[in-house]
């Protein structure tokens, strides 16, 4: 799914996002996890997944 999303437009939603939620928070810290899936493939090709978690 992620290999049909616009990366510029992905950038700019985000960090609106980001900021949306960091105005929210009243100075409160707001943890992220991130992880990659190793091994996994995308016809043939490697591709590295990423899940990012609040």
């Amino acid at each position: 799914m992620f290999s049909v999303i616009d990366s510029v437009e992905f950038e700019k939603y985000f960090s609106q996002w980001v900021t949306t939620v960091s105005s929210k928070s009243k100075g409160q810290i707001i943890v992220f996890d991130g992880k990659t899936i190793r091994g996994a493939k995308s016809n043939g090709m490697k591709s590295l997944i990423h899940i990012v978690s609040t």
